[in-house]
């Protein structure tokens, strides 16, 4: 059998943490004096902490943030971030601990973790999920501004080492049509983690299957069963 690479977003994917990032993401922009701040999410250009705040300071002051102006608002998030943690309790998905384990105990799967949240929540919500960060692949809008960057620096990393001949077969794991989008981008397969209108709109995109969670296992390794 041939290998499989399985990247992984987190927020809404993994984790029920949603709600809990766009509170603090709001918080710091508000608290930044940002006068552009969008609540809808999905219409900024780049899906990602860094995105949305690279893009929202340049409508709101007509200039492009320094990177002194970018560290420092992600300390600002990050601290927001902890701050609303200490209350928040972040569930996984149904299944998906269970989920990680088997794939992590097989043989025949490597798995990486692509997020548009910054570094530090993000290995936040791993250890919610069991995982230590420092014992995987984590790639983050820390590091690029781009979904399309986050992914190709995660597949990138955990496929040091391999020729290209026994390269894995790649599949993307999320929940946004951004997710979707970004897969067909860097020539993945994707699976989709939603239901009712969010599930039709990931299929639309292209999604080769849509589970709502994790809890049934055979089905959702049946939609990793790719040629």
């Amino acid at each position: 059998m041939t290998k499989k690479l399985i990247v992984f977003d987190i927020d809404g994917t993994l984790l029920k943490s949603i709600g809990t990032h766009h509170l603090a993401m709001t918080r710091a922009m508000a608290a930044s004096e940002l006068t552009h701040r969008d609540a809808e999410w999905a219409n900024y250009a780049n899906h990602t902490d860094s995105g949305v705040y690279y893009e929202a300071y340049e409508k709101s002051f007509g200039r492009s943030p320094t990177d002194a102006e970018c560290l420092e608002f992600e300390a600002l998030f990050q601290r927001g971030y902890d701050e609303i943690s200490l209350t928040a309790l972040d569930s996984p998905m149904p299944g998906a601990p269970e989920l990680l384990l088997r794939l992590e105990a097989s043989g025949d799967y490597l798995v990486a973790f692509a997020t548009g949240s910054y570094r530090g929540p993000a290995q936040h919500k791993l250890r919610c999920l069991g995982i230590a960060s420092d014992a995987c692949v984590l790639a983050t809008a820390s590091e690029f501004r781009t979904r399309q960057e986050i992914v190709a620096d995660a597949v990138r990393r955990r496929l040091q080492g391999f020729e290209d001949k026994h390269r894995p077969r790649m599949i993307s794991v999320g929940d946004g049509p951004w997710d979707a989008r970004t897969a067909a981008d860097l020539g993945m397969h994707f699976v989709g983690v939603a239901s009712d209108e969010k599930a039709h709109t990931l299929t639309a995109l292209g999604a080769r299957a849509v589970v709502p969670d994790f809890a049934d296992v055979p089905r959702f390794m049946s939609a990793l069963a790719i040629d």
